[in-house]
C-alpha cells in the first residue's frame, strides 16, 4: 500500500469504515448540517458544510478514524492530525485542482486528504475524478501562472483553474473516476489533481466526508 501511494498519490481504500459509523454520520449531516434552523458558526452552503466535526460527534469519530491514522502515520512516519472536515450533499462539481493551492506546509507536501463515501456514488450523481502520479509535479501557485498574481490571494483562482485544465492533457497522466461504494474511503496526497464529475442526475445526492490533515512538526 505505501509502495501504491509513493507511485500514485492516492489509495483506495474499499469497505474500510464500518456501516453504524457512516449512518451515523449521515444521519447528523442529513438532520443538522443543511438544516437552516441548526446553528453553526462555520461556512455553510447548498452543496458543503465546513468543519461540522464541531457539532458532531460522529463526524469528529471519522475525522480520527484510529486505522486511517495510523496508515497515514505508516506513509509519512509523522503523526497524523486532522484538521478539517468538509461534508457534502451532493457533487462538488470542482474543477480540476490541488489541494496544495489551497494548504500548504513546511516541509512541502505534508498534507493529505480522506475522502469517504458515505452512499454508493454512481457516474450520474458526480463522482470524484483523478490523475494518477499528478503528485509528482511542481506545487503550482498563482505567481507561476501570471506575472502579476498575488501568490497569498484568490484572485486568479479561476486562471489557476484554466491552467490545470490545459496542462492535464499535455502532461502524460490520466483521467480516473472513483465509483466509490458507502463506506470507501480514498486517500490522496497534497499535490494530487482531483476533482468532481459533472452531476447528471440533478435530483441525486452524493453525501460524503472529506478530512484533511497536516502531521507533526510540519508548519
Amino acid at each position: 500500500m505505501a509502495q501504491a501511494y509513493h507511485d500514485n498519490g492516492f489509495l483506495h481504500l474499499p469497505n474500510l469504515i464500518p456501516g453504524d459509523l457512516i449512518d451515523q454520520v449521515k444521519y447528523d449531516v442529513e438532520t443538522k448540517a443543511f438544516n437552516e434552523q441548526f446553528d453553526v458558526t462555520v461556512q455553510r452552503d447548498g452543496t458543503r458544510i465546513q468543519d461540522f466535526w464541531k457539532y458532531s460527534e460522529p463526524t469528529q469519530k471519522l475525522a480520527s478514524f484510529q486505522p486511517v491514522q495510523e496508515l497515514l502515520e505508516l506513509f509519512y512516519e509523522r503523526e497524523a492530525i486532522p484538521f478539517q472536515t468538509l461534508n457534502f450533499c451532493v457533487g462538488s462539481q470542482q474543477r480540476a485542482h490541488s489541494d496544495s493551492i489551497h494548504f500548504s506546509s513546511l516541509p512541502a507536501r505534508y498534507m493529505c486528504g480522506v475522502w469517504v463515501a458515505l452512499e454508493d456514488v454512481t457516474i450520474d450523481n458526480g463522482p470524484l475524478f483523478y490523475y494518477p502520479g499528478s503528485h509528482k509535479m511542481p506545487e503550482y501557485n498563482f505567481s507561476q501562472i501570471k506575472e502579476t498574481a498575488n501568490p497569498t490571494s484568490y484572485e486568479d483562482y479561476r486562471e489557476y483553474e484554466d491552467f490545470i485544465e490545459e496542462l492535464m492533457p499535455v502532461s502524460g497522466y490520466r483521467k480516473e473516476i472513483f465509483l466509490a461504494k458507502k463506506g470507501d474511503a480514498l486517500l490522496w496526497s497534497s499535490n494530487i489533481i482531483h476533482g468532481g464529475m459533472p452531476v447528471l442526475n440533478a435530483s441525486s445526492s452524493r453525501w460524503s466526508q472529506v478530512t484533511h490533515y497536516f502531521f507533526k512538526d510540519c508548519y
